[in-house]
């Protein structure tokens, strides 16, 4: 197993993928389940989320959460296979704070929908674009599926998004449904 021993990154969050994008899951959930029940219970007033509490609900576990999950444990799996540095640093700050930005952006609807569009649907593609380029660099293709799984959860994502902006819940639906699949694809590959 590979060890970190790499100090350029100056902080340890940034060190190893798996430490912001796990912290960020944990942390994401927690706030998920908060907001939910507050929406639920009416203390937030008319304030909801773009597409409404049901809609961000449905999107947010599997594009939020579970891509967040896999995203870290990818990002970390992929340098003890490869036996290379994995991404560290501001190159790894830059790909949490796509996450989050879209975490954010779906939340506030008073964000301006490109933005929220453009961060939810760089983030997967960057996660493959990495591990495929990892994989890739020492030849090691028994692991090129996941990169093929995380094309489809990108392109089911952006089906979600799509359907959530047009607030068509039967694709929204679809698209969930898809994302369960391949995050258990993930998780038995």
């Amino acid at each position: 197993m590979m060890q970190d021993s790499d100090r350029s990154a100056a902080i340890p969050l940034f060190a190893l993928g798996f430490r912001p994008f796990f912290l960020g899951a944990a942390a994401f959930a927690a706030l998920g389940a908060a907001l939910w029940a507050a929406a639920y219970l009416d203390w937030l007033g008319d304030f909801a989320p773009r597409g409404g509490w049901l809609a961000w609900h449905l999107r947010e576990m599997p594009f939020g959460f579970a891509c967040a999950v896999i995203a870290g444990f990818v990002l970390t799996a992929v340098q003890n296979w490869t036996g290379s540095p994995g991404l560290r640093g501001a190159p790894l700050m830059g790909l949490f704070g796509l996450w989050v930005a879209a975490r954010i952006a779906w939340l506030w609807p008073a964000i301006p929908v490109a933005w929220a569009m453009a961060a939810e649907l760089l983030f997967l593609p960057a996660v493959a674009v990495r591990v495929a380029w990892q994989l890739r660099r020492v030849h090691q293709r028994r692991n090129y599926p996941l990169v093929g799984l995380l094309v489809l959860l990108a392109m089911a994502d952006a089906m979600a998004s799509i359907a959530q902006l047009q607030q068509d819940f039967v694709l929204l639906r679809q698209a969930a449904w898809a994302a369960l699949w391949l995050i258990g694809a993930v998780i038995v590959l």
